[in-house]
């Protein structure tokens, strides 16, 4: 019988493996493997990767699992505890809170979880560590076949963010933010550089394919846009109009040249997220031709705030 006394500890190296499948037990069996394999070859080329894990011992067993991951412009990534079911009371909201104050101490702004249900159980877990609701994200794809084989016609272009005009950029993707109806519950929780940050390090494009929107001579908005080529996907991490030019219907035309973009990569797809209620991005979406293959609930904690 397993003690009703838990350690909290990161785990020692022959106990890595096991605490991550068991945190990841909720994939199924080859994705699980495949995720645990690719943060463990990445703990062999920095051992920090691994930081963010915890594990709760009862008598020297293995009773529950956290992990959490520190991402660019200051976020980390959550998986929520999971435990074994001789785990004593508790375990799982001590886990959280373990991996919560180690995350304070690392100068993260906010913390994130995505779940594809949310159990009671989890909702306890979320509770206790401060966690709340931001959004229903839904998963958007435009595939091979809707992508254009030419550019369409248009009132907007697209010019190439060079690395000089990112402060320019960072201004315009700041007044995009105003009245925003996508996860507007993350409106200050971060600086604007720390954002890009974060955007900088989707994909492996870097900044490459960062474009202004602009209608003449005016900047009007901006999209930005990530490579994962071994996935073959390019993603369309944000894009956004500044609220004087909002109302003339452009969210289609940029979401059909993010997917003439996929084109011309040779990407067999172009993805997003979007927030369910975001009504007139999921509009255009359509219109260009997405489809919903995926949803997730998204929950936050902010830090120093």
């Amino acid at each position: 019988m397993v003690p009703d006394v838990t350690q909290i500890a990161r785990p020692a190296l022959h106990l890595q493996r096991e605490s991550l499948e068991l945190v990841l037990g909720d994939l199924p069996n080859e994705e699980r493997e495949a995720q645990v394999e690719s943060i463990l070859a990445a703990a062999g080329q920095n051992e920090a990767t691994l930081q963010g894990l915890f594990c709760s011992l009862a008598g020297g067993c293995l009773v529950g699992a956290v992990f959490t991951e520190v991402q660019p412009g200051k976020t980390a990534a959550v998986w929520l505890p999971r435990v074994t079911p001789d785990a004593p009371p508790g375990t799982a909201h001590a886990l959280i809170a373990a991996a919560c104050s180690w995350l304070e101490s690392q100068d993260v702004a906010l913390a994130q979880t995505l779940l594809a249900t949310v159990p009671e159980s989890d909702q306890n877990v979320l509770a206790s560590a401060r966690f709340v609701h931001l959004a229903e994200l839904l998963y958007l794809v435009a595939s091979k076949d809707r992508l254009p084989n030419r550019q369409l016609g248009g009132t907007l272009q697209f010019v190439p963010a060079g690395s000089a005009d990112h402060e320019q950029l960072a201004a315009i993707v700041e007044a995009s933010y105003e009245g925003t109806c996508d996860c507007a519950g993350l409106d200050g929780v971060r600086r604007i550089q720390d954002v890009l940050s974060g955007y900088r390090a989707v994909g492996t494009s870097g900044a490459d394919e960062w474009f202004f929107v602009r209608c003449g001579c005016d900047d009007v908005g901006c999209l930005i846009l990530a490579d994962h080529p071994r996935q073959g996907n390019l993603e369309l991490v944000y894009m956004g109009v500044v609220p004087m030019w909002r109302g003339r219907g452009w969210g289609t035309e940029v979401a059909q040249w993010a997917e003439w973009r996929a084109r011309v990569l040779g990407r067999d797809r172009l993805v997003l997220a979007v927030d369910a209620e975001n009504g007139p991005a999921l509009a255009a979406y359509v219109a260009a031709g997405f489809r919903a293959w995926d949803r997730r609930s998204v929950y936050i904690r902010t830090f120093g705030l």
